[in-house]
Parts: C-alpha cells; structure tokens; sequence
C-alpha cells in the first residue's frame, strides 16, 4: 500500500523550503519524508494531475544532473530535483490552460526555436564533426586552459578596411595610430584595442584559436571572426599553476568535448564562407543605400516600391518586402548591432545564407527527426517555463537590494496557487529506495 502526499492539503506550504541556486533560479526542497510500504516494483515516484514521474525517468534526469552539476547523491538533492520537475509540470499546465502557446508573441518565438534547432542539425551533418582529436591537441588546450593571456586587435566589418589596417602595419604605421583612427569606442580608441587578461572560452572561439597560438608580442594577419574581422597581437601570457600528468589524464574527457566545440565553430565558419561565395550575392548599392536610410529613418525619403529588387542570389533575388520580413527575424541584441550600412549589409548577407541553409535543412527532413522532435519540445517547454515566470515577476529591478526576495515571494505566491489547484502525490518510500549507478 502506497501513502502519498496530496498537494491540497492546506497547509502543504509548511513543507516546503524556498532555496536559491547559484544562477538565482528558484527550486523547492521537501524537507520531509513519507514513510511507506510501497512495493518496489511500482514505478512511479509522483503524479502531478494525470501526469507520472517514473522510477526510470527520475533516475535517467537525476543521474544526468548530477553528473553536469559534480554533485553527490543524497535524499536532499533527490527530493530538490524532484521538485524542479514538478515545478516544471505545474508550470506547463498552467501555460497550456492559459493558451500561451497559441499567443501571437510566442508563435513568433516557437518559429525562432525550430528555425535556430533546424540549422543546429544542419550543421551537425553538413560539417564533419567527426574530427580525429589528437593527444598534442589535447595538451594544447590543457595548456590554454591553464594560461591567462593578455591581447589587443585592431578591428574592422569588412575585409577590405582589415586588409588596409594590415598594409599599414607593415608599411610601419604604429598600431596606436590605427587603433585610434579606427575605433570608434573610446575606451579601445584610446588603449589601442586593449582586450586585457582573458582565459580560454572568454572571447569567440575563431578569435582565440589565433590568438592563444601566438608568440608574445607576435602579431597576427587579419582572420575573419563572427563579428566581424581582427588582427591581433598577444602582449603576454601568464600560467596558472603546474598542469601535472595526473591533472591532464583527469581532464581528458572534458578537453575532449572542448577541442571538439572548438573544431565545429571553425568548421562552421569555413563552411560559411564558402557558401556565402556559392551564392554569388550582389547587391544593388543605390537600394542598399537608400533601404538602410529609409529602414532606421536617418532621412526622410519616399517610401520606394517593396518590389525594388535590393539582392541577387543566384537565379533567386531579395526585395524589399522580402528583405523587411527577414530583418524581423532578428534579435534586439542583432539588431542593435547594427550601425553602420556595412553592418547593415552584412546583416542582410547573414540572413541570405541563413535563408539558404534553412532550404537545406528542409529537404533533408531535419524536423521529422525523432531526437530533434524530442529536442524541440524540450525547447519549447523551456521557453514557456521561462515566459510564465517572466509573467510572474513582472519588472523587478535587479539591482535592487531586496530583487532576490521580492523575487522568491512572487514565486511561492504563484506556487502556491498552482499547489492548490492541482493534485500532486509524492512516494517518498519509492523516492529514499532508488538505487543512483
């Protein structure tokens, strides 16, 4: 005979602790415990609604979380992690009863989900990522791991200004004349594009592929990165401690996965690249122009047909109307970015070849996947999760001394609505007796 806790007990709130994980996000610890008969056999661990967590379940999701979290086993993080699941249930519920999914603002969400996932897959059959990872690869990242570097570049959008920056080095223009003609944020203006100390995984990958493979005092010749293109030069570099043989046999798995980012984003970059030349993409300047003034209101100028054709891909060709919908598609973050016309070019150039790979992915069937449906739900549950509390903590301001309990208040008030409108029943016996490998 199984004892389970209902939910809607009135004072099921009393057995609750209010804990803050380390990234701020709340999670609910029992901090009590069910003693029963259970029979061992019975899978489920608990039932939210209709909804079962698994014996199975639970010790796949909890055996992966503490792995990825370096934590050990115990009751405590047993029961924690079972209430991030079933925090995450009631959540969902309440999101499907609210009919958040079928909101016009988080359509266009799920359409970015699904796009950006499909590109990932794209990407993961299209660029070779088995890549032969050597054992001097995986000492060389032990040793960048274990360095801090000290690197400044000098910075353009486009190659042909990175390309005159270089020829100026090497006709012996100093590199603090050229920062300062060139950029245009007055910090690195003025400390000729001094980067200061950084460490493996602080800048874009490309970027440091080049500039931990460097010389001190050595100067680079102009790469392209995901921000544009550098030239950089790395001042000095400082080690972090002895890297013993011990360590390094330890850490071979982890630097594994890291050569193995490392490689795929420089894969990805070059497979760009020549696709971008593939597509043989040819503006009209005279509409770029005049599209760029008009679209952030520099001037004001007439509206212009939607038709006028601004690209030519190929046989294919990008208008207005066409390019203005594929512009919504970007970020805030992309789209502040954008200053310049280059940037604005170069934005429109991305969104080509985006276009293009997307055409890619569909005909491959990418989404009829089973893992990648799997993935997409995950995401898209994900991000209900997150629009739900966005809608539970309103505009907290974060700087504010009192943001983390002002936050964990509006939680548990919300949480406490949800407990008491649903039925949640824990096997505690089910729960203590699982058998964590």
């Amino acid at each position: 005979m199984n004892f389970f806790l209902n939910s809607r007990l009135k004072n099921s709130l009393d057995f609750f602790q209010v804990i803050f994980s380390t990234s701020y996000s709340i999670k609910l610890i029992i901090i009590f415990t069910i003693f029963s008969c259970a029979n061992p056999e019975d899978e489920v661990v608990a039932k939210i609604n209709d909804i079962s967590i698994t014996k199975s379940s639970f010790e796949t999701k909890y055996s992966d979380f503490l792995k990825a979290n370096y934590k050990k086993d115990n009751l405590l993080n047993r029961y924690a992690f079972l209430n991030g699941l079933i925090d995450n249930i009631l959540i969902l519920n309440f999101a499907s009863k609210e009919k958040i999914k079928e909101s016009s603002e988080f359509i266009i969400k799920r359409n970015k989900i699904f796009d950006q996932l499909m590109l990932n897959y794209f990407f993961e059959e299209e660029v070779n990522l088995a890549y032969g990872i050597t054992d001097s690869e995986l000492r060389k990242f032990s040793v960048w791991k274990n360095n801090t570097f000290h690197v400044r570049h000098l910075f353009a959008k486009n190659k042909y200004q990175i390309e005159n920056m270089h020829m100026r080095l090497l006709s012996g223009d100093s590199w603090e004349d050229i920062a300062q003609q060139t950029f245009k944020d007055t910090i690195l203006k003025n400390n000729g594009g001094d980067l200061g100390w950084v460490s493996l995984g602080d800048l874009d990958p490309i970027f440091e592929l080049t500039a931990f493979t460097l010389e001190k005092k050595q100067i680079s010749g102009p790469i392209k990165t995901k921000s544009g293109y550098s030239i950089i030069q790395l001042l000095d570099k400082v080690p972090n401690g002895l890297i013993t043989e011990q360590h390094y046999q330890l850490s071979k798995n982890k630097l594994k996965n890291l050569v193995q980012y490392y490689k795929r984003q420089l894969g990805i970059q070059e497979y760009m690249i020549e696709a971008e030349k593939s597509l043989n993409i040819k503006f009209s300047d005279d509409v770029l122009h005049n599209f760029y003034n008009n679209y952030f209101s520099l001037t004001k100028t007439k509206e212009f047909d939607e038709t006028t054709v601004l690209v030519n891909v190929n046989k294919d060709v990008w208008d207005i109307r066409k390019t203005k919908k594929q512009l919504q598609s970007l970020s805030d973050i992309q789209e502040s970015s954008i200053i310049t016309k280059i940037d604005f070019k170069n934005a429109i150039k991305g969104l080509i070849c985006r276009s293009h790979f997307l055409e890619k992915a569909k005909l491959k069937n990418i989404n009829k996947d089973k893992l990648f449906e799997k993935e997409f739900q995950e995401l898209i549950n994900k991000a209900l999760v997150k629009n739900v509390l966005d809608m539970v903590y309103g505009k907290l301001e974060q700087n504010d001394s009192e943001y983390l309990v002002r936050k964990k208040d509006k939680y548990l008030n919300f949480r406490n609505i949800l407990v008491m409108n649903n039925v949640v029943s824990v096997d505690s016996s089910a729960l203590k007796n699982l058998i964590i490998s």
